[in-house]
Protein backbone atom coordinates (compact mmCIF):
# COMPACT_ATOMS: atom_id res chain seq x y z
CA UNK A 1 0.00 0.00 0.00
CA UNK A 2 1.25 3.33 -0.74
CA UNK A 3 2.29 5.19 2.41
CA UNK A 4 0.08 8.42 2.52
CA UNK A 5 2.80 10.13 4.38
CA UNK A 6 5.10 9.76 2.10
CA UNK A 7 6.86 12.85 1.25
CA UNK A 8 6.37 14.57 -2.26
CA UNK A 9 9.37 14.57 -4.52
CA UNK A 10 10.10 18.33 -5.45
CA UNK A 11 10.47 17.79 -9.05
CA UNK A 12 6.73 15.94 -9.14
CA UNK A 13 3.66 18.22 -9.15
CA UNK A 14 0.80 17.70 -6.82
CA UNK A 15 -0.87 15.93 -9.49
CA UNK A 16 1.55 13.67 -10.49
CA UNK A 17 2.37 12.45 -7.30
CA UNK A 18 -1.90 11.53 -6.93
CA UNK A 19 -1.44 9.97 -10.23
CA UNK A 20 1.40 7.60 -9.47
CA UNK A 21 -0.53 7.23 -6.08
CA UNK A 22 -4.14 6.08 -7.67
CA UNK A 23 -2.18 3.98 -9.93
CA UNK A 24 0.09 1.99 -7.22
CA UNK A 25 -3.54 1.42 -5.49
CA UNK A 26 -5.00 0.50 -8.81
CA UNK A 27 -2.11 -1.77 -8.51
CA UNK A 28 -2.50 -3.54 -5.58
CA UNK A 29 -6.10 -3.87 -5.80
CA UNK A 30 -5.83 -5.83 -9.18
CA UNK A 31 -3.05 -8.17 -7.29
CA UNK A 32 -6.14 -8.69 -4.26
CA UNK A 33 -8.41 -9.54 -6.91
CA UNK A 34 -6.66 -11.93 -8.31
CA UNK A 35 -5.77 -14.01 -5.11
CA UNK A 36 -6.05 -17.00 -4.20
CA UNK A 37 -9.27 -18.72 -2.82
CA UNK A 38 -9.83 -18.75 0.67
CA UNK A 39 -8.10 -15.59 0.88
CA UNK A 40 -9.77 -12.88 2.62
CA UNK A 41 -9.64 -9.73 0.76
CA UNK A 42 -12.92 -7.70 1.51
CA UNK A 43 -11.42 -5.32 4.07
CA UNK A 44 -8.00 -4.59 2.19
CA UNK A 45 -9.90 -4.13 -1.22
CA UNK A 46 -12.05 -1.17 0.86
CA UNK A 47 -9.65 0.03 2.46
CA UNK A 48 -7.98 0.48 -0.68
CA UNK A 49 -10.94 1.90 -2.84
CA UNK A 50 -11.32 4.41 -0.34
CA UNK A 51 -7.97 5.74 -0.18
CA UNK A 52 -8.50 5.68 -3.96
CA UNK A 53 -11.76 7.45 -3.70
CA UNK A 54 -9.70 9.74 -1.89
CA UNK A 55 -6.96 10.74 -3.92
CA UNK A 56 -9.53 10.81 -7.11
CA UNK A 57 -11.23 14.01 -5.48
CA UNK A 58 -8.69 15.55 -4.95
CA UNK A 59 -6.93 14.78 -8.03
CA UNK A 60 -10.45 16.61 -9.52
CA UNK A 61 -10.53 19.92 -7.87
CA UNK A 62 -6.94 19.99 -8.89
CA UNK A 63 -7.37 18.84 -12.54
CA UNK A 64 -11.24 19.25 -13.22
CA UNK A 65 -10.96 18.46 -16.72
CA UNK A 66 -10.99 14.62 -18.11
CA UNK A 67 -11.53 12.58 -21.17
CA UNK A 68 -13.82 9.92 -21.13
CA UNK A 69 -14.97 7.01 -24.13
CA UNK A 70 -18.27 7.45 -25.61
CA UNK A 71 -18.36 4.97 -28.47
CA UNK A 72 -15.48 5.51 -30.82
CA UNK A 73 -14.99 9.22 -29.61
CA UNK A 74 -13.24 10.62 -26.95
CA UNK A 75 -15.23 13.44 -24.53
CA UNK A 76 -13.97 16.01 -22.65
CA UNK A 77 -15.54 17.02 -19.28
CA UNK A 78 -15.25 19.70 -16.90
CA UNK A 79 -15.83 19.31 -13.17
CA UNK A 80 -17.98 15.86 -14.01
CA UNK A 81 -19.83 17.72 -16.90
CA UNK A 82 -19.56 16.79 -20.07
CA UNK A 83 -18.70 19.93 -22.78
CA UNK A 84 -20.76 20.71 -25.42
CA UNK A 85 -19.41 22.11 -28.92
CA UNK A 86 -21.07 25.43 -29.91
CA UNK A 87 -24.08 24.84 -30.83
CA UNK A 88 -24.59 23.12 -27.32
CA UNK A 89 -26.58 20.04 -28.97
CA UNK A 90 -23.92 17.06 -29.07
CA UNK A 91 -20.81 16.92 -27.23
CA UNK A 92 -17.70 18.38 -28.03
CA UNK A 93 -15.65 14.91 -29.25
CA UNK A 94 -12.09 14.20 -30.45
CA UNK A 95 -11.11 10.58 -32.45
CA UNK A 96 -8.39 10.07 -30.06
CA UNK A 97 -7.31 10.47 -26.05
CA UNK A 98 -4.23 12.79 -27.43
CA UNK A 99 -6.56 14.78 -29.42
CA UNK A 100 -8.76 15.53 -26.79
CA UNK A 101 -5.66 16.10 -23.52
CA UNK A 102 -4.43 18.63 -25.97
CA UNK A 103 -6.99 20.60 -26.34
CA UNK A 104 -7.49 20.11 -22.87
CA UNK A 105 -3.82 21.67 -22.31
CA UNK A 106 -4.96 24.90 -25.06
CA UNK A 107 -7.71 25.70 -22.35
CA UNK A 108 -5.89 25.55 -19.42
CA UNK A 109 -2.77 27.24 -20.85
CA UNK A 110 -4.96 30.06 -21.95
CA UNK A 111 -4.67 29.63 -25.90
CA UNK A 112 -8.22 28.58 -26.55
CA UNK A 113 -10.93 29.53 -24.55
CA UNK A 114 -14.24 27.93 -23.01
CA UNK A 115 -17.69 29.72 -22.71
CA UNK A 116 -19.40 28.91 -19.58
Amino acid sequence: MPNTTDIQPQDETRVQYLERNIAEVAEQRRVLQNAPLGVSISENDAELAAMEKVMRAELDKLRPYSVAENGSKFVVAHNGMFITDESGDKFLSFDTVKQAEAWIDEVVSGQIGVAA
